[in-house]
């Protein structure tokens, strides 16, 4: 054996044999770069950058070159996603620490690549629109579904993802929905539109850009490398009238700062997007949802977040309360859904079911508890296809929750008799629910039947 061979045996056994807690930070680090470095001892060496990295008492230029360690030890891994994960934290934890973030990005294969998706299966993010301070009533819902067959598109497959977003104003309603591949974002197929504006929207052109384009951008830009001091640059199309052209934009990180909004409080990247002059702010930490948006006078503030959760089941659980079960449940893409409830065990009269039956149509939907009340009076229909008969409406309390019912018929059916359609709405702060049911009997005997079962229901856990 050499002397070379002996001295550094000697030393390895010194460095990665005193304790941690004897030893500074800043002593920490070395031994933790020589178990990587010299020892080629990957495990003990992630293990003692992570312990010198989340010290609070650590000065933190230590920390921040601890964390950057990291990244090398998941680069010789060739743990690529782990590095971008760990690069991730170094710019998110290290705001102050820019040039060994840049340095740190630069290690990166691919370095312009998008990070990997911070959302999950499904999620729901509802803004809602001010304009010079004042609410709106209008409102912007993100989601991320599981892919959706689209038209005239190759089947979906598990390696996708839809991504959707809905604007509702006073005028009008358009949607984009996009299926994406999951790591890359890249587009699968051709996006699909609606819209119900024929004329122009001028609520949608005050914030015509990233946040309603036809590339899902709001999505694209959570996942970029953000940083205090990051550039880059991308083009939007908006979808909306007057927009054909895309415009090139350059995106800007130029802080992080506190936001509280209804849905909580988050520290966030401030990101401002120069010619259009608008500014987003996207959260730091978690799923780095949109949180907040302003152009011009228009504001965009997130009220609530959804997960994966089926909303139906959870907000009607009640029915289990009186036997009745629900099921043919679809939900998305997007914030709607539907599903069918009834009698779990119906009875049976010469070899057929009689059992009542509602329909159930559902969105989820922020509502505060002071606007439930009159969200629930402006949901009424009163147009000409269909309208409340004035005498029925009847607001009520449902195993807790408001709602309002009431016989709901057609100007057509006025000449037919007795039979039309019971309808009960439901709201809850996430969530607004019609329950709708035909009868085969008189409109009367039915409602008398559902409004049995209905006043039974019990809150369940």
């Amino acid at each position: 054996m050499s002397i070379k061979t002996v001295v550094m045996a000697m030393v390895a056994s010194v460095l990665l044999g005193i304790p941690g807690s004897a030893q500074s930070p800043a002593d920490l680090l070395q031994r933790g770069i020589y178990a990587q470095e010299t020892a080629g001892d990957l495990d003990s060496a992630i293990q003692i950058f992570r312990q010198v990295a989340s010290s609070s008492t650590t000065n933190k230029g230590v920390a921040a070159q601890a964390q950057y360690q990291l990244v090398l030890c998941m680069l010789q891994r060739g743990d690529r996603a782990g590095a971008g994960k760990e690069v991730e934290t170094l710019a998110r934890n290290f705001p102050d620490q820019q040039d060994m973030v840049i340095k740190a990005r630069k290690l990166m294969p691919g370095a312009s690549a998008l990070l990997p998706v911070p959302w999950g299966e499904s999620e729901g993010l509802q803004l809602n629109i001010k304009r010079d301070g004042a609410v709106t009533g209008e409102s912007i819902y993100y989601s991320v579904d599981p892919p959706y067959p689209l038209p005239l598109q190759e089947r979906p497959t598990v390696d996708q993802q839809a991504l959707r977003w809905e604007l509702t104003t006073k005028k009008s309603v358009r949607t984009v929905l996009l299926n994406v591949d999951r790591n890359t974002g890249q587009e699968v197929g051709r996006p699909v539109l609606t819209s119900d504006d024929e004329a122009g929207d001028p609520a949608a052109e005050s914030i015509a850009g990233p946040a309603i384009d036809v590339q899902d951008s709001v999505f694209a830009m959570r996942r970029l490398p953000l940083a205090v001091g990051y550039k880059t640059k991308f083009s939007s199309l908006p979808f909306v009238i007057g927009h054909s052209i895309p415009k090139d934009l350059e995106l800007a990180v130029t802080g992080i700062e506190p936001v509280e909004v209804t849905a909580g409080k988050f520290k966030c990247y401030k990101v401002s997007l120069s010619p259009i002059g608008q500014t987003f702010w996207f959260a730091v930490e978690g799923a780095r949802p949109l949180v907040k948006f302003k152009a011009g006078n228009t504001e965009g503030e997130l009220m609530k977040t959804w997960g994966p959760e089926n909303f139906i089941e959870s907000e009607l659980k009640f029915f289990r309360s009186v036997g009745w079960k629900i099921d043919n449940v679809r939900i998305g893409p997007g914030p709607k859904g539907t599903a069918n409830t009834h009698e779990d065990t119906p009875t049976w009269r010469n070899e057929r079911p009689i059992a009542a039956e509602l329909g159930i149509s559902a969105k989820k939907v922020y509502t505060s508890a002071a606007e439930i009340p009159q969200a629930l009076r402006a949901g009424l229909p009163s147009s000409q296809d269909r309208f409340c008969k004035p005498e029925t409406i009847q607001t009520r309390q449902i195993a807790g929750i408001q709602a309002v019912s009431c016989i709901v018929r057609k100007p057509e059916e006025e000449k037919i008799g007795p039979v039309a359609s019971y309808y009960i709405w439901l709201r809850t702060e996430g969530a607004a629910i019609e329950l709708s049911g035909s009868p085969t009997n008189a409109t009367g005997v039915f409602r008398w039947q559902i409004d049995r079962v209905l006043d039974a229901a019990k809150r369940t856990p």
